[in-house]
């Protein structure tokens, strides 16, 4: 009886042992400080570059890896191309100047709308396969059918202040300084005027990552916050103007490069604010060009951003430097990066030329891409399956690259 009660105790010993292991927690990858969650936005298009920037983030982060061997597959000609590159639903690749123009994947032209107007907006597709652009002060919509559904005229010139919402209404700012929510169907829904907002043409407008809040550069300061429920601005950032995108991160943080004048100091700044438009951290970096306009940063998916100049430089998300390499030349076009963390970058070299360089997230280059005719950059490219998107500003090529 003894032994049986011992073997007893034994085997309840090993079963609470047992059971205790179990209800160990099971040990899982945890995301990097700043991992950045896609955003779900229902009104966009499920294409892999629907709009400018990729995301209304301004993110231009892409899901899709980008093309691994550095090769020109081919080149089409973008009739004084001013905007970026978009790609809308079975991949078709889409861009704009007085017309909207569509291209197969493998550069064959598929059709070609007449716009009657100049644009630089880079064309927005949407989840129904309805197109929006402007053309001078006109908002577009075009159907699937390749017919306009709608137009909506406002005071002045949009350039490139156009956004959609999570809800499907359009966002444009006109040179009179005024924001107008438009609808689906082409209806104003309201307008809001602040005279600090830009009329500069070559800046675009971003959202939060609920969707509540517009962040617009201004005229003087870096960036404006607009409540777009209540139509305020809740709060204005910065001392200096910017020429590019504000980006927003999944935690609704901002990245801001204003434009700089004074070269050849160590005071040049990069900044990340957050929400409440409170500074986060400053990076200070020397530059040596006297402009830089619409070089637009991006940002990984591990929260690593990215940023250009005359050098290429990589910050972590507290701010502090990872890596930087020196371009040829100087960065003058948004920057882009894809699911493995490769960021894409374009610059302007003796007086002309152009390079693109691909790196890895250590700063390694994948390879480099130069073309010795006269080319600038400027437009934002496009991150496809295995390919980028490459557009050249005022000039005859738009770039595939494999």
């Amino acid at each position: 009886m003894k032994i049986l009660n011992l073997m007893f105790l034994i085997s309840l010993v090993i079963l609470c042992t047992s059971c205790q292991r179990n209800t160990e927690p099971i040990e899982t990858d945890i995301p990097s400080p700043g991992f950045q969650e896609d955003i779900s936005w229902p009104s966009l298009a499920d294409s892999p570059w629907p709009m400018s920037r990729h995301d209304p983030q301004s993110t231009g982060r892409s899901k899709e890896i980008g093309p691994e061997a550095g090769i020109i597959e081919w080149s089409i000609e973008p009739y004084w191309l001013e905007t970026g590159v978009s790609m809308g639903l079975e991949s078709t690749i889409l861009f704009a100047y007085n017309s909207l123009f569509a291209y197969s994947t493998n550069g064959t032209a598929k059709w070609e709308l007449r716009l009657n107007d100049f644009t630089n907006s880079t064309p927005i597709i949407t989840a129904d396969g309805t197109i929006y652009t402007t053309a001078g002060k006109k908002l577009i919509a075009i159907s699937t059918e390749r017919t306009i559904k709608w137009e909506y005229e406002v005071d002045g010139n949009i350039g490139w202040m156009i956004n959609i919402g999570k809800d499907g209404i359009v966002y444009i700012i006109d040179i009179s300084s005024t924001l107008y929510a438009i609808s689906s169907s082409g209806n104003l829904i309201w307008q809001f005027t602040d005279s600090r907002f830009t009329r500069n043409n070559f800046s675009g407008i971003s959202f939060s990552p609920d969707g509540s809040t517009l962040y617009i550069p201004g005229s003087v300061s870096s960036v404006l916050a607009v409540d777009v429920q209540n139509q305020t601005t809740k709060w204005e950032f910065g001392q200096i103007r910017m020429y590019n995108s504000p980006i927003v991160d999944s935690d609704g943080n901002l990245y801001l490069l204003p434009n700089y004048n004074e070269t050849g100091t160590e005071r040049t700044q990069f900044y990340s604010i957050n929400k409440n438009g409170e500074i986060r951290w400053v990076f200070y970096f020397k530059y040596e060009f006297s402009l830089f306009h619409s070089n637009t940063p991006t940002i990984d998916k591990n929260g690593n951003i990215y940023f250009a100049t005359d050098t290429l430089y990589s910050l972590d998300y507290s701010g502090e430097l990872n890596w930087k390499v020196g371009l040829e030349g100087f960065s003058d076009c948004p920057l882009v990066c894809d699911n493995n963390c490769n960021v894409y970058v374009g610059t302007m070299f003796d007086g002309g030329f152009i390079a693109i360089y691909c790196y890895d997230s250590d700063g390694n280059l994948n390879w480099i891409i130069k073309d010795d005719t006269q080319q600038q950059v400027g437009g934002s490219p496009a991150l496809g399956v295995n390919s980028l998107y490459f557009p050249t500003w005022k000039s005859t090529k738009i770039y595939s690259i494999r």
